[in-house]
């Protein structure tokens, strides 16, 4: 059983809870009703709210995942099912970053003793404005401890990253899933073709998109912006699907790298009815050619493609003509000779590849 201290605390940090669930996007619940189909906003209000999400199927008696946390969770670079991230305004060293780690390790077991620990990160990183700062990531299956809970430990127990309190709705909370569910957002699908794409995607998706791994359509959600005082289709629907069986990922704290994997080989664009090139997005794409788009024979990114040849220096990936600047030739030289090596901290997202990843060896509780 969790400690007394942590279970009252809730009771009275409910609506601090609720609060940070909303800022993040989780929620169970729908913002309203149209036509019998659940809608949510991306905002907590509609009329804050820039675009919205319109449930156009689920496999189950309600959405997995609703909108506004598909939203929350999509941009992120990497995979992070139930991890939460913070981020702080210190720039620390190797050695204090691994004390951090340990302290909050022993925090979240003072928290939790009859759970497992979970793996955690602390690694540099900089935000939009370009501010040095530190990422600080927790990630532990749900069936462990969800993310929400986390949260609340992190407030009612007043954990710190040195000195620094970790106060306030984290940076980022990943969806709260023991399953292996992974967001899909299509986009450029003509208005007058909608229907019927949505039609064709359940055997896309089943069929096509990952000839190893068994995909099960979840949910299928429609975006719309408002327009005037109307709310209308965007060209972009997402979808929502399961990798695998359930009992892949429980209780298994590699689900993220598992997931890495697999959405690495997935496409970057589907040629549906050989007439359309609609574009995928989802986290962990591979930054496949923008040239060849969908007829590459191989995986590669632009720098590597020997389609692009340079009319300055003759070299592939890149092309200096039109500016007529060498040093983009030198810049490109450079990414040839590192290429290979570890991709660097997406500047705006959390890496969820483990950095020195710290984890006490689980003991029996008290």
């Amino acid at each position: 059983m969790s400690r007394p201290g942590l279970r009252n605390s809730r009771a009275n940090l409910t609506s601090m809870s609720n609060e940070i669930g909303s800022a993040q996007g989780v929620t169970a619940s729908p913002s309203s009703h149209e036509d019998g189909r659940p809608v949510q906003y991306a905002c907590t209000t509609s009329q804050e709210a820039p675009v919205r999400g319109v449930l156009l199927h689920s496999a189950r008696s309600e959405p997995a995942v609703y909108f506004r946390e598909l939203l929350s969770t999509h941009e992120a670079s990497l995979p992070l099912l139930n991890g939460v991230v913070w981020w702080v305004k210190k720039a620390w060293t190797r050695s204090q970053r691994d004390r951090i780690a340990g302290d909050l390790l022993v925090s979240f077991r003072q928290a939790f003793p009859d759970k497992s620990s979970p793996h955690v990160n602390v690694f540099q990183g900089e935000q939009d404005d370009h501010k040095t700062g530190s990422y600080i990531e927790v990630v532990t299956p749900a069936d462990n401890v969800r993310a929400s809970d986390i949260i609340v430990a992190s407030l009612v127990h007043k954990w710190k990253a040195a000195s620094q309190a970790l106060v306030g709705p984290p940076w980022y909370v990943g969806l709260q899933t023991v399953e292996l569910l992974q967001q899909i957002r299509f986009e450029n699908i003509p208005e007058d073709c909608k229907e019927e794409f949505v039609m064709d995607l359940h055997q896309y998706l089943k069929d096509d998109l990952d000839s190893k791994n068994v995909i099960k359509v979840v949910d299928i959600w429609e975006e719309q912006e408002k327009s005037q005082r109307e709310w209308l289709f965007n060209g972009s629907i997402w979808a929502l699907v399961c990798v695998g069986t359930r009992q892949y990922c429980t209780k298994d704290l590699n689900a993220n790298d598992h997931l890495q994997e697999i959405v690495q080989e997935w496409p970057r664009w589907y040629h549906w009815k050989g007439e359309y090139l609609i574009e995928l997005s989802y986290p962990g794409r591979f930054p496949r050619c923008t040239v060849c788009k969908h007829t590459a024979q191989d995986q590669h990114r632009d720098e590597e493609c020997t389609r692009i040849i340079c009319g300055l220096c003759g070299h592939a990936g890149h092309d200096a003509t039109a500016v007529s600047d060498r040093g983009v030739c030198e810049a490109a030289r450079r990414r040839h000779r590192t290429a290979g090596a570890s991709t660097p901290l997406n500047a705006t997202r959390p890496s969820t590849r483990p950095r020195r990843s710290i984890k006490l060896e689980d003991s029996p509780s008290p």
